[in-house]
């Protein structure tokens, strides 16, 4: 009894305490707040071209009393195999938010994006799973653009009715076997929230910098625009009350000169022809443009009017300048401000600048030239133009949300990569050998297995012989398999380099596939600063947002300093990893210098590389199709070819043949529609068509741009060359 009272006097004491403590404390016990706070901006206000880099505006900001090191890390599912991995270091300063812009690539129906701050340890301390795609609802996140509409990136000004074009108007889309009616997207961004490089832009159809407060921008966000435009991007430059920076990179490389503010009275034509009023001429102030003597413009301006526009070839792209805000012209004209715009886009889509059935959007079908392909590939060029909305033939796929087309544009990259996988060591066995032994073991397990026993009078040691065929053909199956499949690791790269005379630096395009004898962790060595790495996969027609579901290969990759460099592949046995890159090209490997007369060519070509030129040929006259035919050039040597222009063919494909006699060849008109050389393909035929050439050379047995790091590979590189020149 005395010890039931002791414990009920213990209970009633211990609730007494507890009640207590509950009145004294000051509140509810929280869990401590995470310090970290991140956003994350995907795309161009929530749009995004499947397929293409796209940037990623990361703002970290803490409620930290010291400095703090940490990285960020960013996964997202590139496409229907490759899995991409970022990871970018910052530091994140007291009371300083913190700005990292990134880049890369997402697939159609890519379900989310991963998204960890760490510290110096590795440790997370911020995670954040971003939804991009679900199929149970019409509203996404991310807002894919279709490949027959014109995706338009703004940066500056709203003004003049520029953001009410996706209402008023359509996209004429026309390639080699469709001619769609898209839709017009004008997406806006900040100048501090620009792309700080040029793969930011590289999804974009047409960059607008509308009298952007220009003091805003850094140097490398000028940068990016200036290089994005040379690799083949269009860009058009409206000037208002910001003064341009002339002096900026962007500015020395401008067709056109800017000259001080004036009034300058607008001439009734050039208001007609672009779009406008012109009942009456207008008095607007401008800045005053003269056109630089190197500049190739091709829009001049008319006889006894001044230069109010001007445009011309910037590298492979377009760039354009107007040199009035067209919001000066007075209420009058807000009208018709769709139309000034139609004609405004399409001076710089059109494949023809100036062009009247450019101008007014109309579609027109896109024909092959067979000769055209020899330079420029086999993908027909991707004309655009801007036009009034009104019926037309829409795409029937566009309204399928779960599917979406790649066109022909990843055609000759999915080639490439069947080149690239056409050894022995990828070709599936034979179901011939699997056959042969199951029917031997059976064989053995039966007829020969009770014979031999039977024989010997020894019978029941049949499960113990059974065990000893099953574990003998399960290890030669093994072995078996790996003398068939068996071989070295081999690194085959295609690449292309692209460049134009007298304009310095070049572009190059690479797809390289890196085959795995065993499951390692494998790196690349020799890897460059400014290099764009991704993984590739064959895409033809159509993917599907199911396809995004599967299992995915993982890519590593370390991005700074205007570059995406990969620092880990984790590869299976007896598969290829392929990836493809792009970057500048500091040297060329070609120069040559043109002279015409009467018909008669004479080429003087320079091989500036370490791998002989194992053919070539001069095409000039996009219509025509003539030219001449280059032999072979040792490295070092200069070599003159003179001779006639006649019609050239499409080049034959060079085929590759392995030991075992299985052989698979690669046009250049493929390695032409490479990722990256594909827009720079378009830029030389605009080079063809006012009256330049262009040199196309391929290398022998070329060394390989990268190797793999601490490991025993073969390797295989065919290097293309292409040089536009401009004939004397």
């Amino acid at each position: 009894m005395i010890l039931v009272w002791s414990e009920f006097y213990l209970m009633k004491r211990l609730l007494v305490v507890i009640v207590c403590m509950g009145f004294l404390s000051p509140g509810p016990i929280r869990a401590a707040e995470n310090p970290f706070n991140v956003d994350c901006f995907v795309g161009w206000n929530g749009c995004f071209r499947p397929g293409t880099w796209t940037p990623l505006e990361i703002g970290i900001t803490s409620t930290l009393t010291e400095n703090f090191d940490g990285r960020v890390h960013v996964s997202v599912i590139q496409d229907s195999v490759n899995r991409m991995n970022i990871t970018q270091p910052f530091v994140l300063t007291v009371d300083q938010p913190t700005h990292i812009p990134l880049v890369t690539k997402i697939a159609f129906g890519a379900d989310e994006l991963n998204l960890r701050v760490t510290d110096a340890k590795g440790r997370v301390v911020r995670r954040l799973d971003i939804g991009l795609f679900d199929f149970s609802r019409n509203n996404r996140m991310l807002k894919p653009v279709n490949r027959e509409d014109l995706f338009v990136g703004l940066v500056g000004r709203q003004r003049f009715g520029l953001l009410r074009l996706p209402e008023n108007t359509r996209c004429a889309y026309s390639a080699q076997s469709n001619n769609n009616l898209g839709q017009v997207f004008v997406e806006n961004k900040l100048p501090h929230m620009v792309p700080w490089d040029w793969t930011g832009f590289t999804g974009l159809d047409l960059l607008v910098l509308y009298d952007p407060d220009w003091g805003r921008f850094r140097n490398e966000q000028v940068k990016a625009i200036t290089d994005w435009v040379e690799r083949g991007g269009k860009l058009l430059v409206i000037l208002g009350t910001f003064p341009f920076p002339g002096n900026s990179l962007l500015g020395q490389k401008l067709p056109v000169t800017i000259g001080a503010l004036k009034e300058l009275a607008v001439s009734t034509p050039w208001l007609k022809r672009w779009g406008l009023d012109a009942a009456t001429e207008e008095r607007a102030v401008c800045y005053d443009l003269s056109a630089r003597a190197e500049a190739r413009v091709y829009t001049p301006a008319h006889a006894n009017e001044p230069t109010l526009f001007a445009g011309a070839q910037l590298g492979f792209g377009r760039v354009g300048v107007l040199g009035l805000d067209p919001s000066a012209l007075g209420e009058a004209q807000r009208d018709r401000a769709t139309q000034f715009w139609i004609h405004a886009f399409n001076q710089l889509l059109a494949e023809r600048p100036g062009q009247p059935e450019a101008a007014n959007g109309r579609i027109r079908r896109v024909s092959r030239n067979d000769k055209l392909q020899a330079a420029t590939g086999n993908t027909a060029r991707e004309q655009r133009s801007i036009r009034l909305a009104q019926a037309g033939p829409e795409n029937p796929n566009r309204n399928n949300r779960f599917s979406y087309d790649m066109g022909a544009t990843q055609q000759g990259t999915s080639n490439v990569l069947d080149y690239l996988a056409g050894i022995q060591e990828m070709r599936p066995l034979s179901i011939g050998w699997v056959i042969l032994l199951l029917l031997l073991l059976a064989v053995l397990l039966g007829p020969v297995d009770y014979v031999v026993l039977k024989r010997l009078d020894r019978q029941p040691l049949t499960w113990v012989t059974s065990i000893f065929w099953i574990t003998l053909f399960t290890v030669g199956a093994y072995y078996g398999v790996q003398a068939l499949r068996a071989g070295d690791m081999q690194l085959r790269t295609v690449s292309v380099v692209d460049g134009i005379q007298g304009q310095g630096p070049g572009w190059t395009s690479q797809v390289c596939g890196l085959f795995a004898p065993k499951s390692a962790d494998y790196a690349l060595d020799q890897l460059q600063p400014g290099q764009w790495w991704s993984s590739v996969a064959p895409s033809r027609g159509h993917v599907s947002a199911y396809q995004m579901r599967s299992s995915h290969r993982n890519l590593y990759c370390a991005q700074s300093d205007g570059g995406n460099l990969p620092y880990s592949m984790p590869i299976n046995i007896w598969t290829m990893q392929t990836l493809a890159m792009e970057s500048r090209y500091e040297t060329l490997p070609i120069q040559a210098r043109l002279v015409l007369r009467d018909g008669d060519a004479s080429l003087e070509l320079t091989n500036n590389a370490s791998a002989p030129i194992e053919q070539g040929l001069l095409l000039l006259n996009a219509d025509q199709g003539v030219g001449l035919r280059i032999p072979r050039v040792v490295p070092g040597q200069t070599r003159t070819v003179r001779g006639a222009l006649k019609s050239i063919r499409t080049w034959q494909g060079t085929r590759t043949r392995s030991s075992q006699g299985w052989s698979k060849s690669l046009a250049p008109a493929d390695a032409f529609d490479l990722i990256g050389a594909q827009a720079r393909s378009q830029g030389i035929r605009d080079y063809l068509q006012q009256g330049a050439a262009v040199v196309c050379v391929q290398f022998s047995q070329a060394p390989t741009p990268v190797t793999v790091k601490d490991r025993s590979s073969k390797y295989h590189h065919m290097q293309f060359a292409r040089l536009v020149v401009f004939p004397e």
